[in-house]
């Protein structure tokens, strides 16, 4: 059973999620600013950063020109924080975000994947979803059990 957690409007007024929307701007895969719905996986290990922006199937990354999106990491705990994210959940929550983003290119090392031939940690090219203005966030989760 899922529960849903508060939901934080623009305009600082805060509403039921049971009956509160967000109206749906699929993603656009371009690096102009854009207004979009998408869902990031906060907590996730490995990569380039610990909370990529998901696919439709919400397993794994989005990929742009073949290469994963991340969201801005310095912007993870301000979503949670808007969000209300529980201190404990059981499983991985899911986190909706409304807000306008620019897709950014930007080449990392990534320590979770071997190093190269010369020992070296891997370069990985990636984009990450800069946040330029937080909308709304509407985080579901199950509670942890006492």
């Amino acid at each position: 059973m899922w529960f849903f957690a508060n939901e934080y409007l623009g305009n600082g007024n805060r509403a039921l999620t049971n009956s509160a929307q967000i109206e749906h701007k699929a993603l656009v895969l371009t690096e102009e600013p854009q207004d979009a719905v998408f869902y990031i996986g906060p907590g996730w290990t490995g990569g380039m950063g610990s909370a990529p922006v998901l696919d439709a199937s919400g397993d794994r990354p989005q990929q742009y020109n073949g290469n994963p999106i991340f969201f801005d990491e310095s912007k993870v705990d301000e979503v949670l924080k808007r969000g209300k994210m529980p201190a404990c959940v059981t499983g991985q929550a899911e986190v909706k975000v409304e807000a306008n983003i620019t897709l950014s290119p930007k080449t990392g090392k990534n320590y979770s994947i071997p190093p190269d031939s010369n020992g070296r940690p891997t370069e990985q090219h990636y984009y990450e979803a800069t946040l330029n203005r937080l909308d709304n966030v509407v985080i579901t989760y199950e509670p942890c059990q006492d």
